[in-house]
């Protein structure tokens, strides 16, 4: 996988059609079980446990594309989960605690002066709300 970057991997790609480019692991794509084979057998290989994925290829169809992901969802990740279960992941952000999150502070619309001047329609608008 590690020589699918640089140039020599560049010349190796050029006239490659989409079979080659699965075949020789450029592109991993097929039935969710070849999926979730090739792509466990890359996540251990790469020590990867972060994963990119693109659903999208060119002009595939949208319906396509929302069952491409939904097999995915359903018969590829449930099978990946258990791969790196054992180890803390730094990466993803992580919900502080409750007692670290402040409260915003309250947020006033109306401003009633304009570069340190009261603002004649924010004035009237005060004073009539005062009158009721």
């Amino acid at each position: 996988m590690l020589g699918q970057v640089g140039a020599q991997a560049s010349m190796q790609r050029e006239g490659l059609d989409w079979k080659d480019f699965v075949d020789q692991g450029f592109v991993i794509a097929g039935s969710p079980k070849t999926v979730r084979e090739r792509l466990r057998e890359a996540m251990k290989s790469l020590n990867c446990g972060h994963l990119m994925m693109i659903m999208q290829v060119g002009s595939m169809p949208p319906e396509l594309v929302r069952k491409s992901t939904s097999l995915f969802a359903t018969e590829v990740m449930p099978h990946l989960r258990d791969l790196w279960s054992g180890f803390e992941d730094k990466w993803s952000p992580k919900r502080m605690a409750q007692d670290d999150i402040a409260m915003p502070a309250a947020v006033h619309f109306q401003k009633t002066e304009v570069n340190g001047k009261p603002r004649a329609a924010a004035v009237g608008a005060a004073e009539g709300r005062g009158a009721k």
